[in-house]
């Protein structure tokens, strides 16, 4: 293998590498910025009106 083949090899590794990492960043890092964007737009209640997610993890349940 030449030393060209030998760097377009380490680019694509390294590009396979960063694409294998942001999707995996995604993937555990989406449910809980869901869960977080839920709770802050939870509509106002009225005085005696029960929630719509006790919390964290009753949102995440639901």
């Amino acid at each position: 293998m030449s030393k060209s083949e030998s760097g377009n090899y380490e680019i694509l590794k390294n590009f396979v590498a960063g694409g294998v990492g942001g999707a995996f960043c995604v993937a555990m890092g989406h449910p809980f910025d869901t869960v977080k964007v839920r709770l802050q737009t939870m509509p106002k209640l009225l005085p005696g009106a029960r929630p719509l997610y006790a919390g964290a993890l009753d949102c995440t349940r639901q």
